[in-house]
This record gives C-alpha cells, structure tokens and sequence, in this order.
C-alpha cells in the first residue's frame, strides 16, 4: 500500500490526495484504478477492486448517516444504587459513632451488605428507611 507521501498516480505535489476529490478514480502507473477515500478523517488512495456485479462508484459510496434527535440526547442519569446508597449511608453513621479505623468500618458495612442481601424483608424495610432519610 502506498504512503500518502507517494501517490499511485505519480510523484506531482498535485496528485496528493488532500488535493483531490473523495471518490475521484484515477488509473495509476501501474494500469490499475486508484480512488480517493476518507479514512480516519485523512484521504488516502485505496486501490478499485469490482467484479461484474458493482461498479466503482457504487463500491465506495458511503452510506448515508440516520440522524435520529435520540443520538444527540445524553441518555437520563441514573440515581445511586441500592449498594452505594447503603455503603455511604452505614459509613457515616460508623465514623461519627465508633473510633475504628476506615478500613475496618469499610470492612463490617461490606459484610452487613452481604448478610442484608440475604434477607428480603430486612434489605427492603432497610432500604426503604435509608432512602427516606437520604430524601429528607
């Protein structure tokens, strides 16, 4: 493949690609087509392979781009979840009631979270105590 210092086409400053066309055919010093693609935002020469079925232009024609209003909304921001709700809400309380260290309170909210998790009735009544108090 060839740089896009050396064209296909010859050696001219003319027939750099950035001075060309996109989808400009041209046939090179060795007899065979060369077209001007976009790639990375950069034109490049890209050699025409065809077959009976297309022809060049038909090969390297991009596709039209759907705009849709939903791709250019940022999608909705989702809320804390369960875990970190619980996490930030039982290491307050640990670090304004008990005089151990971070890691050890990181360490008993983790295996409270565990133990909730195992209990239905106990994780939804829990939750919905600290989302209340959170929300007030």
């Amino acid at each position: 493949m060839f740089s896009n210092d050396v064209s296909p086409i010859g050696v001219d400053e003319k027939n750099h690609p950035r001075y060309m066309k996109v989808n400009d055919i041209l046939t090179g010093l060795d007899g065979k087509e060369w077209i001007i693609i976009v790639r990375n935002n950069i034109k490049i020469w890209k050699r025409v392979i065809t077959n009976e079925f297309m022809k060049p232009q038909e090969y390297f024609q991009e596709e039209p781009k759907e705009t849709n209003e939903t791709t250019n909304q940022m999608p909705p921001k989702k809320g804390p979840t369960d875990y970190n709700l619980f996490r930030r809400f039982r290491l307050a309380q640990l670090n304004s009631s008990s005089q151990n260290t971070g890691r050890t309170n990181i360490n008993l909210v983790n295996s409270e979270w565990k133990q909730l998790k195992t209990d239905s009735n106990l994780y939804q009544k829990t939750m919905a105590d600290i989302k209340a108090s959170v929300n007030s």
